[in-house]
């Protein structure tokens, strides 16, 4: 694919990534001389031609999006086989693998990554275009940090044909809303979801939600809370943001991005992100506190609190809002408790009327009143789950995966139950329970494994398709590298996979001890650190070395050894011949009162004295006594007063 001219025009530069259903490269633009990025639909998808072409429209649609946080499409084309999108290249990284790299990210910068995508996904939503698969592959960041959203529009395309293909959607279903999971209805308020998925990813540095299967996660999307660690340290205010972003029923989430965006610049506005307060001090101007929804449930001295506390969290604009508002009223405090007090008992009352009237009704009421409007839920069973999701969606009811099961009677990916069961009268916009087969894993016998050696247990697990644990511990009995225990025990039929926990013998427990270095240690040194570890020393001389160090040491440092156990040393002896001195006299000049005296060893080009003397007090006569090995040669240069004196030009002296 590197080099080729796409469509005539686009020069395949380089492979810069991969996704769930396409191929993204740089290329160069011929015409236009830029740098693009190219994204081309992987060949499963592009055997479709009524996909493809809900694919072009899709794209083209989103095409019309222009604001500065959306990668820009600049082309849409097919040449043979291939068919592919033309995008602005973004020179940085994708939010992933920033998130990757650095873990949480700070609260400022979260912020403002957040603003933007919200941005983007506002210009969107106000053109009818939901994203459908916000997360943080799709979130590029140029090196200002400057957000681009990436594939708007290109979810909706491919959305059938992805939700079958588990390698496809493992990535996107982290983000996934609870009607996305369930295969009900999208729209605006999923993108809110999944943003704030994305935001609770950049600032605790992880998911919320984990899983083996895609299935898995999608039921934690649906029936698992978000939870914020002890830990975290951050914000009040971003964290309810991120929760009212993130609620499981699209109705209590912003109604719109636009809402998002204006509780995001109240919190960077106000650096709310710098008040690490608990989560119960604070709530943002757009934000219903979880108790608000509790109210009907609590005494009348409990709501009376509720209210109070909710009034000292609103900012004080809203404060000074509300109590202008009694007073153009006319409603004293006292007036106001007493009508709460009436309205949460007549609340409390025509709730429990609609619920009887509910249970009224389900019942058959008067002669089976009620009937008329209710579905006969379809048979599911046998079916998979995307068939499961069209079916549902034609008789105006929902389907939620609940879990997975291994079933003999279908194949993996089916549907093997369902509740309620087929025939059931339903409501119309009711769920649908349905568990699908799991695959199947093989079964394997466990080998006997006590006994042997641990080289060849371990070769025994892996033939047997299992996974290793290994322990060890001490035994007075059994030696060395010996199996002594397994679990589970041999015979067992297990799935192929599982680990088996082996404990291997150390043999006899002595006290063993790790041998330090006494490497380039004076001898003593060497043998008071011998000594503190209850080692014996054996000691040898070696006179061809410089004196005071120990050479070598045997055993080597690093290695086990039992206490009493002796180390053998090697430490040097050489003694270094005695230096003989000699004495250099120099004559001062007599007209001067003082004299600066240096005299350099040409040798070793340094100087070996230097001082200024008075001539009159020594005779006139300097005596500086010079040093040198036996049988060695030094040549001198003697200066006066900085002045070189060629009386004493390179006097050689034999030692």
């Amino acid at each position: 694919m590197i080099n080729r001219l796409l469509g005539n025009r686009y020069e395949i530069l380089e492979k810069i990534g991969e996704g769930g259903m396409a191929y993204v490269y740089k290329a160069r633009c011929r015409l236009l001389n830029r740098i693009v990025a190219i994204k081309m639909l992987k060949p499963e998808f592009g055997k479709d031609e009524e996909f493809i072409e809900k694919f072009k429209n899709e794209a083209q649609s989103a095409a019309s999006l222009n604001q500065q946080n959306i990668i820009n499409i600049y082309d849409v084309g097919q040449d043979e086989d291939i068919s592919y999108i033309v995008m602005e290249y973004v020179d940085g990284e994708n939010l992933k693998d920033l998130i990757h790299k650095k873990g949480a990210i700070d609260q400022e910068l979260m912020v403002s990554i957040s603003r933007q995508i919200a941005l983007a996904l506002e210009e969107a939503h106000s053109k009818k275009i939901v994203h459908r698969d916000i997360k943080s592959q799709n979130i590029m960041l140029t090196k200002n940090n400057m957000v681009k959203v990436a594939d708007f529009g290109i979810a909706k395309a491919v959305s059938s044909s992805t939700i079958t293909a588990v390698g496809s959607i493992m990535g996107s279903v982290h983000y996934f809303s609870p009607e996305q999971a369930r295969g009900g209805y999208v729209d605006e308020r999923s993108d809110i979801y999944s943003l704030g998925i994305v935001m609770y990813e950049m600032i605790t540095g992880k998911l919320p939600f984990e899983g083996d299967t895609p299935v898995n996660i999608a039921l934690k999307h649906i029936q698992e809370e978000l939870r914020f660690s002890d830990s975290d340290n951050i914000s009040a205010e971003i964290k309810d943001v991120i929760r009212k972003a993130t609620q499981k029923s699209a109705d209590r989430r912003y109604k719109t991005v636009s809402d998002l965006i204006r509780d995001l610049d109240y919190i960077k506005e106000n650096r709310a992100f710098e008040n690490n307060f608990s989560d119960e001090t604070y709530h943002t101007q757009q934000i219903v506190p979880d108790d608000q929804y509790k109210i009907l449930f609590t005494d009348v001295s409990e709501s009376r609190d509720v209210n109070r506390q909710a009034e000292t969290r609103k900012p004080k604009s809203e404060i000074r809002k509300s109590k202008e508002s009694e007073e153009e009223s006319g409603i004293s405090p006292g007036n106001q408790d007493r009508s709460k007090i009436v309205m949460i008992v007549v609340g409390a009352l025509i709730a429990a009327l609609v619920f009887v009237g509910a249970i009224f009704m389900i019942n058959g009421g008067f002669g089976g009143i009620g009937d008329t409007d209710r579905i006969e839920t379809p048979e599911f069973t046998g079916k998979t789950f995307a068939q499961a999701q069209a079916l549902a969606l034609e008789s105006g009811i929902e389907i939620v995966l609940a879990g997975e099961e291994v079933n003999n009677l279908y194949e993996p990916g089916l549907i093997v139950r369902q509740d309620p069961e087929a025939g059931t009268k339903i409501a119309e916009g009711d769920s649908v329970n349905v568990t699908i087969s799991a695959e199947k894993k093989e079964e394997v016998v466990v080998p006997e494994l006590t006994g042997k050696k641990v080289e060849e247990a371990s070769k025994l697990i892996a033939d047997a398709k299992l996974e290793e644990s290994v322990e060890y511990k001490f035994d007075e009995a059994i030696e060395e590298n010996i199996v002594i225990d397994q679990t589970p025990r041999a015979g067992d039929r297990v799935e192929a996979g599982q680990t088996v926990k082996i404990t291997v013998s150390m043999g006899k427990e002595e006290n063993n001890i790790e041998l330090p270095t006494v490497l380039g240690k004076s001898e003593q040194e060497a043998r008071n650190i011998l000594k503190n570890f209850d080692l014996k020393v054996s000691y040898r001389e070696d006179r061809n070395q410089s004196e005071g160090i120990v050479l070598s040491q045997n055993p080597s440092p690093g290695q086990k050894m039992s206490t009493g156990s002796e180390v053998g040393i090697v430490v040097n002896k050489y003694e270094k011949p005695k230096e003989i001195s000699y004495s250099m006299v120099i004559s001062l000049p007599k007209d001067r009162e003082t004299v600066r005296v240096q005299i350099k060893d040409v040798t070793k080009d340094s100087f070996i004295y230097d001082k200024t003397v008075k001539p009159s007090e020594i005779g006139e006569v300097l005596e500086v006594e010079v040093r040198g090995l036996p049988g060695e040669t030094r040549e001198y240069n003697v200066y006066l007063d900085g002045d070189f004196s060629s009386i004493y030009a390179n006097p050689k002296v034999q030692f």
